[in-house]
């Protein structure tokens, strides 16, 4: 499965199991920012540093008695385990709007259904990426940011 097969999986399934434990009274909006991505620096046609980045981040907003709470987590990808964290960041976010006051501001959250789109770009297999750059500038003082991946948001 691919991270990004993976990564809607577990995000649909936390969503699914944050907005089922709900209680009366409470509103929630949920996001994802997920990314899997290379990055590698370039000094004098070397390698200089390659790092590879994978990252789950559920944002929520829960809305309480005209209150609202913010906040984000990481989730992992195991389904088991992000419903885990998921039930712990709803309890805080609760507390947090227990704590606050009352937002005479506030905008009732609106079900406008979800969101996600997805475009397939055409990358290089990571394995090929740095023979790709460094071959066609040997001889030459290559400096540079190689930086490519997925990148998924939704709601």
């Amino acid at each position: 499965m691919s991270f990004t097969e993976n990564m809607k999986k577990s995000f649909n399934a936390t969503a699914d199991h944050l907005l089922g434990n709900l209680k009366s009274g409470e509103e929630a909006n949920i996001n994802l920012s997920a990314e899997e991505s290379l990055f590698v620096r370039f000094n004098g046609n070397k390698v200089r540093q390659n790092t590879h980045v994978e990252q789950r981040t559920v944002g929520l907003l829960l809305q309480k008695d005209g209150k609202t709470a913010n906040l984000s987590f990481s989730i992992t990808g195991n389904i088991e385990e992000d419903k885990k964290r998921a039930d712990f960041w709803l309890a805080q976010a609760r507390q947090e709007c227990d704590l606050l006051p009352e937002d005479p501001y506030q905008v009732p959250l609106k079900n406008n259904g979800t969101s996600d789109s997805t475009f397939q770009g055409d990358l290089l297999p990571d394995e090929k990426v740095i023979e790709a750059i460094t071959h066609p500038a040997q001889g030459s003082d290559l400096a540079g940011l190689y930086c490519g991946g997925t990148f998924d948001h939704g709601e």
